[in-house]
């Protein structure tokens, strides 16, 4: 089989090149005609049948040329030649006389002025002023560990196994103290701002600073002119420092004397092991093996020719107060989750206590140092300091010995509140504590006062005695029970332990200090708290001796104690009303039977009260101070009765003082007099309280600082206690 043969011949513009097909291409009869100089075509073969290939898309050959437009292009290009020669020749020429906007020369604001202006502007700068150089350091303020170990979320499980929600610290963690630093301190890359290290200080006549004040106005004339645009977005102040003079050695041997000592060549952090002595649980020295870690130091290097240029930069602006941070690189830090695996640390698992059978199973001791010890060995460490972690057999703090031995072991928290004897609501209290004795609340569990104590219903036994209502004193069954759920209140605070629900009362209370009361009624206002150690604790209550008795007994795991104390922050002072009392009055039935003079409801100094909690250490440092809660009480005013006629009306009493020491010594006297009718249930005729309501004697006081709670500040309080809000 022959080979197509590719015809040889020129092609037209509009001529497409030919492809290879199924059938024979077509020659035109020129071309074959003898004479033409043109070879006869070979004999013609007989079509060989082949399959057909894809067919192949036709490009289009080049079209014709309508025209050539070279002479427009030209002309265009010739155009913008001469546009652009006119615009460059305007910026170049053009010269209002003007200083372009937004040109400084030492931090004065040359816009828009003539060379004169700028030269007498110029001319009124001072270089006199002092030049103060604020220099910054990491200081110990970057990290030396890295973990993924966060106390606040580790797991703690109580002696059943189970995880306790909100665990109370065994430890609390004592934040390191955060050095001081400037509101303007320039922050590193993790957005924490650097510390000063000190501040360096140019007196200008020491400087010698000047300024050619004709040449530097003349390079700002020459800035915005040229290709530069006319008007800047923002300030450009000129380089004008071959024509700035200062005395350079001065400011070098300023420089070089202060901070020649400044450079640190710093190291890096060193692991090795080693042996240590520790002492044994009887007393006796132990030779153990230890991780030893030197921490390492930060290398700074100051370089003088930068913060020259820095200071001289200033002058330029007019920039007194400058700031540089030292070029310092931090040594790496330790990863604490690495090395516990590096030394193959094992964490200890304690004995757990079966919930229904209270079988006690065995523990099982650990290996090495535990998160807890190299967290809190690294978190105040600073650098160049040395840590060191035992790596020895650690014994679990509940081991089947102790869980036998430390159940309900320790008296957490306890507090006798004052009550006035009167039989009703002394029956109510002890009632109440009767069906609260002996509680115990579960690891985790939550305690409610409401669902303890039950509804406080007649067939119970309980009583009427005053609560308060719409801020009016009413008899209501189981008046009086919000003592004991205040003084529960307080011992679950002083315990540090959660408190879920608390409300305090509508008017301030005499048997329990500020703003650590609780009050409750039945369907609506309840008290609870959480048991958020890993032991079980037990309530104690009981009414005797003129006091409700309340203890939590239980397992004490805390290393720190608390005290508690109050802030009074501000006072109401009540008023001294007169009610007319007549027939024809509103809720006459309500005032009948008063005498002229005699007080229809006693008063109460409102008050706004923080409470706080201050922890120490077992050596009796203070380690934490928080306010933990809010409290608001009204202030009830004071009614007098006046047996009058309809013609008269209520009316204040304007003399009544409103000063906090005159009506607290008006109070306080009132308070020590025994109402006659105070062993007596009250009728329903009248709204007196069956118990004393007055302020106690310190309300008035002000209080010591907040960061120093006074010895006193949990003691009971003198006076006799008042009827309860709510109940």
């Amino acid at each position: 089989m022959g080979k197509f043969e590719k015809k040889n011949r020129p092609q037209g513009p509009g001529d497409r090149p030919l492809y290879y097909s199924n059938q024979q291409p077509v020659v035109s009869p020129r071309s074959a005609a003898p004479g033409n100089g043109a070879k006869r075509p070979p004999a013609q073969r007989p079509a060989v049948q082949r399959s057909a290939p894809p067919k192949q898309p036709i490009p289009e050959g080049p079209k014709k040329k309508k025209g050539s437009k070279l002479p427009l292009i030209l002309g265009l290009v010739a155009a913008a030649v001469v546009l652009f020669t006119c615009v460059v020749g305007y910026l170049l020429l053009r010269d209002d006389g003007l200083i372009a906007d937004q040109i400084y020369v030492a931090g004065i604001d040359l816009s828009g002025m003539t060379p004169e202006q700028a030269v007498a502007a110029l001319e009124d700068v001072s270089f006199t002023e002092t030049m103060n150089i604020r220099l910054y350091t990491r200081g110990d303020s970057f990290p030396t560990y890295t973990t993924t170990y966060d106390p606040k979320s580790e797991v703690v499980l109580d002696i059943f196994g189970k995880p306790i929600e909100n665990a109370q610290q065994t430890d609390p963690v004592v934040e390191p103290e955060k050095p001081e630093t400037d509101a303007d301190a320039p922050l590193d890359e993790n957005g924490n701002p650097y510390l000063r290290d000190m501040i360096l200080c140019l007196p200008g006549d020491k400087v010698n600073v000047s300024l050619d004040v004709q040449k530097a106005v003349d390079e700002a004339m020459t800035y915005g002119r040229g290709f530069a645009a006319k008007k800047n977005e923002t300030r450009v102040d000129i380089d004008v420092v071959q024509y700035l003079s200062l005395d350079e050695a001065y400011i070098r041997d300023v420089l070089e004397s202060t901070l020649s000592q400044s450079n640190l060549e710093g190291s890096e952090t060193q692991i090795r092991k080693t042996t240590i002595t520790l002492t044994d649980a009887d007393g006796n020295p132990v030779e153990t093996e230890a991780v030893e870690i030197v921490l390492g130091t930060l290398r700074r290097e100051i370089h003088i020719d930068k913060l020259y240029d820095q200071i001289v930069s200033g002058y330029m602006s007019g920039n007194y107060d400058l700031q540089y941070v030292y070029d310092e690189t931090l040594p790496t830090p330790v990863d604490l989750d690495a090395l516990y695996q590096e030394y193959k640390c094992k964490a200890p698992v304690g004995a757990f206590c079966d919930e229904n059978t209270y079988e006690i199973t065995n523990e099982v001791n650990g290996y090495g140092f535990t998160m807890a010890e190299a967290y809190k060995a690294f978190l105040p460490a600073k650098a160049g300091e040395t840590v060191t972690l035992p790596l020895r057999e650690i014994v679990p703090r509940i081991t089947r010995e102790s869980l036998e031995a430390e159940l309900f072991c320790d008296v957490l928290s306890s507090y006798d509140s004052p009550h006035v004897w009167n039989p009703t609501r002394t029956h109510n209290l002890e009632l109440a504590c009767e069906a609260i004795d002996g509680t115990i609340v579960k690891p985790g569990e939550i305690f409610s006062f409401n669902e303890t104590v039950g509804e406080r219903t007649a067939e119970k036994g309980y009583g009427e005695a005053g609560v308060y209502v719409g801020g009016r004193t009413e008899n209501q069954l189981g008046g009086g029970v919000c003592q004991v759920a205040s003084t529960l209140f307080y011992c679950t605070i002083k315990a540090d332990l959660e408190v879920v629900e608390r409300w305090e009362h509508q008017f301030l209370p005499t048997y329990i200090p500020y703003g650590m009361d609780a009050t409750v009624y039945w369907g609506s206002l309840d008290y609870q708290f959480r048991n958020n150690t890993i032991y079980p604790i037990r309530i104690d209550a009981s009414v005797y001796d003129g006091y409700v008795h309340i203890r939590f007994v239980g397992t004490d795991t805390k290393n720190y104690t608390v005290k508690l104390d109050y802030s009074v922050t501000k006072w109401y002072e009540y008023e001294e009303i007169t009610i007319n009392i007549h027939p024809e009055m509103e809720d006459y039935e309500k005032y009948q039977g008063y005498e002229e003079g005699e007080v229809i409801t006693s008063p109460y100094t409102g008050a706004d009260v923080t409470t706080y909690r201050y922890k120490y250490d077992l050596d009796g440092n203070l380690i934490s101070s928080e306010a933990i809660f809010y409290s608001e009480y009204d202030k009830r005013d004071k009614e007098i009765a006046h047996l009058g006629t309809g013609e008269e009306e209520e009316s204040t009493d304007p003399s009544e003082s409103t000063d906090p020491s005159d009506s607290s010594s008006e109070s306080t006297t009132e308070s020590t007099e025994t109402p006659t009718e105070s062993t007596e249930t009250p009728t329903e005729s009248t709204d007196t309280p069956t118990e004393s309501t007055e302020t106690p004697t310190e309300s008035t006081e002000t209080p010591t600082e907040s960061t120093e709670p006074p010895t006193e500040s949990t003691d009971p309080p003198t006076e006799s206690s008042s009827e309860s809000t709510g109940e």
